[in-house]
């Protein structure tokens, strides 16, 4: 069963099940990060760039948190996938995050992996999301 949360548009891949959510919070997690919108869930792995105005912090950066964590309560207004190049969040304060889906920058076999608990494993009950790979979502990423 596909996935109606991540829809194909050309190239691109939407998050659909994220557009129109707010960051609802970050958990920082040893190694990688997670992404709350309100339901549905980013563990990025690869760890975000993000874009604010004309700066760029990436993770080893002074005010990297700060940024990040400056995108909490806002509304994501675009998320798409471009299989083999990115992930990128857009927010209504004009801001993004961008998570490399390059695989020299991998630091395990997923970039991201997407959750959205509102489609459980397709069946009633289930305890969590079926998990969805971002940086292989569907055979796009093949044709390159």
């Amino acid at each position: 069963m596909r996935n109606k949360a991540i829809t194909d548009e050309g190239d691109r891949q939407h998050l659909t099940g994220i557009s129109a959510s707010e960051l609802s919070a970050i958990t920082f997690v040893r190694d990688y990060i997670q992404l709350h919108f309100d339901g549905p869930t980013i563990n990025a792995y690869t760890l975000p760039t993000v874009v604010v105005g004309d700066s760029v912090f990436s993770h080893a950066d002074s005010g990297y948190r700060d940024a990040l964590c400056g995108r909490i309560g806002t509304m994501v207004l675009a998320a798409y996938a471009a299989p083999g190049q990115r992930l990128q969040i857009d927010f209504s304060d004009g801001c993004s995050l961008l998570i490399s889906l390059k695989p020299a920058d991998h630091v395990v076999e997923e970039a991201a992996v997407y959750f959205d608990p509102r489609r459980r494993n397709g069946r009633p009950g289930s305890d969590w999301a079926t998990p969805t790979p971002i940086a292989r979502l569907t055979p796009l990423q093949k044709r390159q």
